[in-house]
């Protein structure tokens, strides 16, 4: 019987590689505009940044007073020298608040980390990406990952873990400039939504190898409490199969600000930590 901590480490790494679309490869759109891509969004800022979320479950369905922290999230980007970007996350969680009141309450004081690096070239396309999971408590052991090599049009996935299961290799189709994207490492930017533009994504899942198709709406313009002020949305839909999940972007530069994850028993939200020495929002962007 494996340690209870790896337990915990599978049970969140399946849940968020089979359920919470953990790989997304945008389709051409037939709609209004394009679907952000890795080249738009890796080229929205070219500085290096570095954006903390907050992650939080809501216990008891709409109501947003049982809202509860989880966790925490940081994601980086930059652009190289060479024209290369990096992209990286890193999120640190308390698997026994996340997992109360679900049938896996059992779980109780465990901390896990679940992270990624992904390299992209300089013309947008995904070159490598590494994900892993490992215990929080600073010894950086890898319990379970999974990698991703671009070798011509096909993106070969290979996991590895202490189970069976979860040694695997598979290849799936890649999209030119396909977005291949960790749950809990959420995009920084989504430049260039309007209102009514929808697209298809196909979305794999390197546990099972299905591949489903899915659609991703912008679906209207709303108002959202950021920052402790009021401030004017898009609302994006995305679709698959049972599963849905919406991102909030703000219209003016793209910037996510907000992002629901479709986690088994309890939904879970990451929030952007306002960065105290941005820009102050322009007028069009309060409500």
């Amino acid at each position: 019987m494996p340690h209870r901590l790896l337990c915990v480490a599978i049970l969140v790494f399946w849940s968020l590689a089979a359920g919470a679309l953990f790989t997304r490869d945008l389709l051409p759109t037939l709609m209004v505009g394009d679907p952000p891509d890795l080249r738009a969004i890796t080229q929205a800022d070219d500085r290096p940044t570095e954006t903390h979320w907050g992650i939080m479950v809501l216990s008891d369905g709409k109501d947003e007073s049982s809202l509860r922290s989880v966790g925490r999230a940081t994601t980086r980007s930059e652009r190289k020298r060479d024209g290369w970007y990096s992209l990286s996350s890193e999120a640190q969680i308390d698997a026994g608040e996340l997992l109360k009141g679900t049938p896996f309450q059992w779980v109780q004081a465990e901390r896990i980390e679940v992270g990624g690096t992904y390299n992209i070239d300089p013309s947008g396309n995904l070159d490598y990406f590494r994900a892993w999971v490992r215990p929080d408590d600073g010894s950086r052991l890898d319990l379970l990952t999974i990698t991703g090599q671009l070798e011509g049009g096909e993106l070969v996935v290979t996991m590895q873990g202490p189970v069976a299961a979860l040694n695997t290799e598979r290849r799936f189709p890649y999209q030119p400039r396909g977005l291949v994207h960790n749950a809990l490492g959420p995009l920084d930017r989504m430049p260039g939504l309007q209102v009514s533009q929808r697209w298809e994504s196909r979305v794999v899942s390197p546990l099972t190898g299905r591949v489903e198709t899915g659609t991703v709406e912008v679906v209207r313009r709303s108002s959202i409490i950021w920052d402790s002020n009021p401030v004017a949305a898009l609302e994006v839909v995305t679709k698959v199969g049972p599963l849905s999940a919406r991102t909030w972007v703000r219209p003016a530069d793209g910037l996510v600000l907000r992002q629901e994850v479709p986690f088994p028993f309890v939904k879970m939200r990451l929030d952007r930590i306002p960065d105290q020495d941005a820009t102050p929002l322009a007028r069009d962007d309060r409500e």
